[in-house]
């Protein structure tokens, strides 16, 4: 199933607007009659009648079967500048295709699909209900289709957000910036599959090995209770000796203490009764620091580990608290290598080594509880980062579709967002190499949004949705197809930089400097030179030469002379 037809009569900003994401058809529909009407891209009518049903004509002439690859259906970017709308255009998409959040939606609006050849309409006429709901074409009244019956769909975004209340009760996959948090797992998932070692070679410039890769973990309870200096002084200092453990030693006995604190930071903070621990716990009465770590942590590690009749507290839920048991068991009973990196007091940074793929890979879930111990990428540029993240929610998406035979819908929110020039070049080669690995459903559509003309390169006209400043959608900015076209020639189009090609800081000198030549005296001839001579383009730079050797006309024949024995030094140079 393919989405190829939106109609909004009132979204935010978007006031009755149609977008047309078809790459094979033209539609637009008629409120006044609720019509649609549709036109293949070659021309001609793209709809003929069967048996009282309609069917797309399939215009092969004029339209590449499987351009992008035989698993998509279709891509379709939403380019714009900033505030234009885009992202309201896929949010109102997917709060219209999810059972659970449609209810929002109370004005009327079309989704027109393709599904084996024929069309198929959801969504609210004539201020009706979807159940009530019709529409025609051709005079035909066109079938309905329950998108969220038909498609698994997904929603990620790179952007700081507050998208969450989009997709309360949503049958949507939420990949909101503010909803990645909560999804920490992910990333220890992805960094374990057989697809992450491709793809963090083509992304990395030189050669990495894997194990080179850095997590870093930042033990979020045992910080904030020892950062609050507690009461207790038994629970002080054992803090304290762990505080000292925790600086020094080699990193998996950092990691082992890590858990092992925090966890009992976790539970005394919440409420939970350690007092049978504390009293074997002895304390130094002159420095406050309890028993020395070797003994110390075989009292916490077995307190821990036996613990029974834990209930739910905050986000740690009793399956993960017994997680927490098992990984501190595997801890304290093998040892493994956890690389060797640099001492930190506020985090533990680990070699994402086999050893630790190994023991984290089962019980990654943990570290979601973002209250008790969270984790990110170390030592990786803002652009990897954005793409790792990017893959690993795809990648954790495939796990979770595993033998869905539905259609995959995925809408990316500025995905490009602070990738390097080169990598955003690359980015939807890239994408489609890895969703098409990775999926294995129905058919996938893509929907992105944008405002770079990279995108814009990779794709033919008929796959763009460009919207100007007031939302309004169009694909007929482009003259000429867009696919294959020269990057710079397209970023230089009205549509990106309507005031020049340039920075608005160097243009404003240049007219500066343009307006004072004709003022220029003897004594600041070679300062303007200089400002001549450091534009780079060479067009205005030669403009900018002419104006001013009509003002060196003008000056005194001593000024002249010196100016034109520099000319010839020049010609003597070259």
């Amino acid at each position: 199933m393919e989405l190829i037809y939106l109609w909004i009569d009132d979204f935010r900003n978007i006031k009755q607007q149609e977008f047309n994401f078809s790459n094979q058809y033209s539609l637009t529909y008629d409120q006044i009659s609720n019509e649609i009407s549709a036109t293949s891209i070659g021309g001609g009518l793209a709809l003929k009648e069967k048996n009282g049903t309609l069917e797309f004509e399939e215009d092969y002439e004029h339209y590449l079967n499987d351009f992008f690859h035989p698993k998509i259906s279709n891509i379709t970017a939403i380019i714009g500048k900033n505030s234009s709308g885009k992202s309201n255009v896929i949010d109102f998409i997917l709060t219209a295709i999810s059972s659970g959040s449609r209810g929002k939606l109370k004005n009327n609006y079309i989704l027109l699909f393709k599904k084996n050849s024929q069309p198929f309409f959801f969504g609210r006429t004539e201020k009706r209900g979807t159940e009530t709901s019709m529409l025609s074409c051709q005079g035909i009244k066109l079938s309905k289709i329950n998108p969220s019956d038909e498609w698994e769909s997904m929603f990620y975004s790179n952007v700081a957000d507050n998208k969450n209340y989009i997709f309360e009760d949503s049958t949507v996959h939420n990949f909101s910036f503010k909803n990645l948090s909560k999804l920490q797992s992910n990333k220890i998932k992805f960094v374990t599959s057989p697809s992450f070692d491709k793809t963090l070679r083509r992304l990395s410039s030189i050669k990495q090995d894997t194990k080179n890769l850095r997590f870093v973990f930042y033990p979020t309870a045992y910080t904030e209770l020892s950062n609050s200096d507690p009461e207790d002084q038994k629970i002080k200092g054992v803090i304290l000796r762990y505080r000292r453990a925790l600086k020094y030693g080699s990193n998996y006995n950092k990691f082992k203490y890590g858990i092992t604190i925090n966890l009992l930071c976790f539970l005394y903070h919440n409420g939970i009764n350690i007092s049978p621990l504390l009293e074997k716990v002895e304390i130094d009465g002159k420095t406050g620091f309890a028993e020395k770590i070797a003994s110390l942590d075989p009292k916490v590690s077995k307190f821990l580990t036996q613990f029974v009749g834990y209930t739910e507290l905050g986000s740690l839920s009793s399956n993960d608290f017994e997680l927490y048991q098992q990984l501190l068991k595997e801890l304290v009973n093998t040892q493994y290598d956890f690389g060797v990196v640099e001492n930190n007091t506020d985090s533990i940074i680990v070699d994402f080594s086999e050893d630790f793929k190994s023991i984290i890979y089962k019980k990654a879930e943990i570290f979601n509880t973002q209250t008790l111990i969270s984790h990110d990428w170390s030592q990786l540029s803002s652009g990897m980062r954005a793409y790792l993240n990017l893959f690993s929610q795809l990648y954790y998406l495939a796990i979770q579709i595993t033998g869905s035979s539905k259609n995959l819908l995925i809408c990316i929110d500025e995905g490009d967002l602070y990738l390097h020039p080169e990598w955003q070049k690359n980015f939807l080669n890239d994408l489609i190499e890895f969703v098409t690995s990775i999926f294995d459903t129905g058919k996938i559509q893509i929907i992105l949004t944008s405002h770079s003309p990279f995108l814009i390169s990779d794709l033919p006209k008929e796959n763009i949705l460009l919207l100007n400043e007031s939302g309004e959608p169009t694909k007929h900015l482009f003259a000429d197809s867009s696919f294959g076209g020269n990057i710079h020639q397209l970023f230089t189009n009205q549509f990106f930089l309507s005031t020049g090609s340039i920075g608005e800081f160097a243009k404003i000198k240049i007219q500066t400097l343009l307006k004072d030549i004709p003022n220029m005296i003897d004594d600041n001839v070679n300062n303007y030179k200089k400002r001549i001579e450091m534009i780079g383009e060479p067009i205005l730079r030669y403009r900018l030469l002419e104006v001013f050797e009509t003002r060196i006309k003008q000056l005194s024949n001593e000024k002249k002379i010196d100016w034109h024995m520099q000319q010839i030094e020049k010609l003597r140079q070259k």
